[in-house]
């Protein structure tokens, strides 16, 4: 046999591995960190935490939509200073993220992410009748809960985004995308994207638990995850105008994994009449774990009750 058509078979193996399917099971959730199941429409396993107010009755839900290397137990800070104002928490691990099932950080396109949190939100409808929803994304999730809100405008009584990838990097040239799209299309599961870690947080023991946390995968994103969001981020032009809900937006301005640009575009565009944008000087892309962090919390839960009122 020749060797071209040895290396040409190896390829094309290689191509239909990355695509194959992803395992589906959850990971067993530890007793301290308590939350249920949820079985996707393709049959992944999500899984899912919530916090609910010791005293009845429920002011309103908030359903936390978490970034690219992180989950949700990662957020028990806001999520608590929620509940204590009488507010239910509601946040899922994304597929192929902290406890749900799927490959680390794979998804097929932003839809896909997008009816995910449908699930939840409905689940918590369901749960909860007739109060208001609030969506908060981060990161990456800043991007599926901007794209949620777009879709489900009548769901959602505000949204909240945090450091939200709503623009592509600077220095990110056409070139660029055309080959990520390729690849994405051809080798799925080739790890493309870099994410550098080291400037999630400024050094500390907040950024040692974030780099040693084994929920945590630091690799790069995978080419088919990469296509997705730059997908996604190019789908949003034109579209920020039809977001009119109550709209806050905070970032930090040493952020260099998510470009700052990005939130200031999607503030001066949208037609929300009531929107506000926050930047915290001084402070990298994760702002819930940031020295700051106690700051950005509290004005995100002052946020929230001003406009859900008792």
């Amino acid at each position: 046999m020749n060797r071209p058509f040895l290396v040409l078979t190896a390829l094309a193996a290689l191509v239909l591995s990355q695509g194959c399917a992803a395992a589906t099971a959850c990971r067993t959730r530890p007793a301290t960190s308590p939350g249920f199941e949820r079985t996707a429409s393709d049959g992944v396993c999500l899984s899912h935490l919530q916090w609910e107010p010791e005293q009845p009755p429920v002011r309103g839900v908030v359903v936390l939509i978490h970034g690219l290397r992180d989950y949700s137990d990662r957020y028990g800070g806001l999520a608590e200073a929620l509940r204590a104002q009488g507010f239910a928490v509601v946040a899922q691990d994304h597929r192929g993220h902290g406890y749900s099932g799927g490959d680390r950080q794979r998804v097929e396109s932003m839809q896909q992410w997008v009816d995910d949190v449908d699930g939840v939100v409905q689940a918590t409808r369901a749960r909860h009748p007739g109060v208001p929803v609030v969506v908060f994304g981060h990161s990456m999730g800043g991007l599926v809960a901007t794209h949620y809100t777009l879709q489900h405008a009548a769901d959602v009584s505000g949204l909240i985004l945090s450091g939200a990838a709503l623009a592509l990097p600077p220095g990110v040239s056409g070139f660029d995308t055309r080959l990520a799209k390729i690849f994405g299309t051809l080798t799925p599961g080739l790890p493309a994207q870099s994410l550098d870690s080291e400037q999630f947080l400024h050094d500390g023991p907040e950024k040692e638990r974030f780099l040693a946390d084994p929920l945590i995968t630091h690799e790069n994103l995978p080419a088919r995850s990469a296509k997705a969001l730059i997908v996604a981020i190019e789908a949003l032009e034109g579209r920020l105008q039809e977001l009119t809900l109550p709209l806050l937006v905070v970032h930090g301005g040493e952020d260099v994994i998510t470009s700052i640009e990005g939130s200031r575009t999607l503030v001066a565009q949208a037609a929300s009449a009531d929107k506000r944008l926050i930047i915290y000087e001084g402070q990298r892309h994760d702002l819930a774990h940031e020295p700051d962090a106690q700051k950005v919390i509290g004005d995100i839960v002052s946020w929230v009750e001003a406009h859900v009122p008792r």
